[in-house]
């Protein structure tokens, strides 16, 4: 079973993301309302991967990309935001996320993709 952290600083949103990655087969084994939780978190849990937001409060999402690829290269990082912006895509993607995925995708389509990406990396 997939092992994720999320990192979001909307609690709605995490509730009913953690709900759809779990429905999916998913084990949500973190949660990160900051960028500092998020650091502090990944110190100490064992993840296959992070579903993470850009703007959050200290660290944001692009510098908690540069961190974790640097200190959990083997994990995939995956941006969920809110930004449609190409810069800010091409900057997620250029600081090491594997995919990048807007808010307004279907909490089912998103939980089931990750569960496809995922699923080559878990033994």
């Amino acid at each position: 079973m997939a092992r994720v952290i999320l990192a979001d600083d909307h609690p709605l949103f995490i509730e009913a993301l953690a709900e759809a990655v779990t429905r999916a087969g998913t084990e949500v084994v973190g949660i990160a309302t900051s960028g500092q939780e998020l650091i502090e978190i990944a110190q100490t849990t064992e993840a296959d991967a992070v579903l993470l937001d850009l703007a959050m409060p200290g660290p944001d999402g692009f510098e908690c990309l540069k961190l974790l690829r640097e200190q959990r290269p083997e994990w995939a990082l995956i941006v969920v935001s809110g930004s449609d912006d190409e810069a800010d895509i091409r900057r997620a993607l250029d600081l090491g996320a594997v995919c990048f995925v807007g808010k307004a995708t279907d909490p089912n389509d998103l939980a089931g993709a990750i569960h496809v990406l995922l699923l080559g990396s878990v033994h």
